[in-house]
């Protein structure tokens, strides 16, 4: 590898920026398909629990120990949609910091370097931000409009529905 001229070590770098650009895609699409699957199920629970008659009531809703059952079952799977979707965005946000240094070492934000009058930056400087910012806080991300947040409050409203049932 050290015997690679400039253009070969840029081919490769563009090959390789591709290939992270490529996988943040597909991480993406993961937490998608995470969240709907989640709220689709959660949606559902709810949905059935404002539309069965009160008469028809699951077996669980009258006994004390029953909702007990259902409701940490609930928490469990609610839990587990988030830690799985903390971390598919915790490897985008790893990702992402790969990119931002392919992207600085292309020179992607000096200004001048692709624009012969010298005043140019390819890129906005604001997406030129220190790696640490990619990978958002787990309280941060429960307290924004996001996934986890979303996933989080229909695991809440779930739970209620359960409860409240009468």
């Amino acid at each position: 590898m050290e015997n690679l001229g400039e253009t070969e070590k840029l081919n490769l770098l563009l090959h390789l920026n591709n290939q992270i650009k490529e996988e943040v895609n597909f991480l993406r699409d993961r937490q998608d398909k995470i969240f709907s699957w989640t709220s689709g199920i959660l949606m559902a629970l709810i949905g059935a629990l404002l539309i069965v008659e009160p008469s028809k009531d699951p077996i669980w809703a009258s006994q004390f120990g029953s909702k007990l059952v259902v409701s940490i079952a609930l928490i469990a799977f609610v839990m587990f949609s988030v830690i799985w979707q903390q971390r598919t965005r915790r490897w985008q946000g790893e990702n992402g910091q790969v990119i931002l240094k392919m992207e600085q070492i292309m020179h992607c934000f000096d200004k001048g370097y692709f624009d012969p009058t010298g005043e140019m930056i390819l890129f906005p400087v604001r997406w030129n931000k220190p790696p640490e910012a990619e990978i958002p806080k787990f309280t941060k991300r429960v307290f924004a409009a996001n996934y986890v947040s979303a996933t989080i409050l229909l695991g809440i409203l779930a739970v209620l529905m359960v409860w409240l049932r009468r």
